[in-house]
C-alpha cells in the first residue's frame, strides 16, 4: 500500500489524491468502480475526514471521480473518445460523452503566414491568417492544447468572445454558414514539457498525442489548419475498420 509521509512539506490531501490517482492510472481503482467510501479511507491512512473530502472534491474537478447521492464517489473513465470516421469539433465530442466543454483563450492575434502555414492553408506565403490559441477542458479538467491557423481570404474576423464556451465549428457553420465538407488528419506520440505540460497539469515528460488537421469546404479550400496536444492520459481516438471484399 502506498503511504502518507506526513513529513513531508506536501499537504497531506494532496498526496492522498495523488495516491488514489495512481491507484486510478495503474488500474487498482477500476473505471465505474466505488471508491472507499470517507470513513474507510480515514481509517485506513490515519487522516481526518476533512483531508480525505478535499482530496475527492479536488479529484472530482480533475475528472477522475463522480459522486452519487447516497451512494459515494465512482471512478470515472479519464479516456475521451473522438470517432476518426467523423469530423466533430471538441465541443461535439465532449457533449456526446456526457461532458461539459469548455476553453480558455491563450492568444487571439493576425499573422503573416510562413511557408509551413501557407502550404499547409494553400495560402501565399505572407499572407493574413488568424490564429487562435485555446486551452480546452472536459468537466474542468484540462485535455488539449489547440492552435488554430484560420485562412484569412476566407474568414476575415469572427467573434469568440459571445460565449465563454466558443465552438469554432458551430460558428463557422452557423454563423458564418461554411460548411465543413472533410479533413486531413494525422497523429503522432510526442512527451509533454515545459508550458505544455504546465498547462495540462500533468508530469514534465508524460506521454501526449500530437493531432494535426487540415479541414476543408465544399469547394476544396483549406479553412484551418488546426495543430492539437492532447494529454495522453485521458485521450483515445477510435475509428471503424471495414474488410474491402
Amino acid at each position: 500500500m502506498l503511504l502518507l509521509d506526513k513529513s513531508s512539506k506536501l499537504p497531506i490531501y494532496y498526496q492522498l489524491k495523488e495516491i488514489i490517482k495512481s491507484k486510478i492510472q495503474e488500474g487498482e481503482y477500476r473505471e465505474g468502480e466505488l471508491l472507499p467510501s470517507e470513513r474507510e479511507l480515514c481509517v485506513q491512512y490515519d487522516i481526518s475526514r476533512m483531508t480525505v473530502r478535499q482530496a475527492i472534491n479536488e479529484l472530482q474537478v480533475e475528472g477522475y471521480l463522480y459522486k452519487v447521492h447516497g451512494k459515494g464517489s465512482f471512478v470515472r473513465s479519464n479516456k475521451i473518445e473522438q470517432n476518426l470516421a467523423s469530423l466533430t469539433s471538441f465541443s461535439e465530442d465532449m457533449r456526446r460523452m456526457g461532458r461539459k466543454p469548455g476553453s480558455k483563450i491563450l492568444t487571439v492575434e493576425t499573422l503573416k503566414a510562413n511557408p509551413e502555414i501557407a502550404q499547409k492553408l494553400g495560402i501565399h506565403i505572407g499572407d493574413n491568417v488568424l490564429l487562435l490559441r485555446r486551452l480546452r477542458f472536459a468537466d474542468q479538467q484540462p485535455i488539449c492544447i489547440e492552435k488554430t491557423y484560420l485562412n484569412a481570404n476566407l474568414i476575415e474576423q469572427f467573434d469568440i468572445f459571445q460565449t465563454k464556451d466558443f465552438s469554432l465549428y458551430e460558428y463557422l457553420q452557423n454563423t458564418l454558414h461554411i460548411k465543413l465538407a472533410r479533413a486531413h488528419q494525422t497523429i503522432e506520440t510526442i512527451l509533454l514539457s515545459g508550458k505544455d505540460a504546465s498547462l495540462l497539469a500533468v508530469m514534465e515528460n508524460s506521454l501526449g498525442l500530437l493531432m494535426e488537421r487540415i479541414t476543408y469546404n465544399e469547394k476544396n479550400e483549406a479553412i484551418e489548419f488546426v495543430r492539437s496536444i492532447y494529454r495522453g492520459d485521458t485521450y483515445k481516438f477510435v475509428i471503424e475498420l471495414k474488410a474491402t471484399n
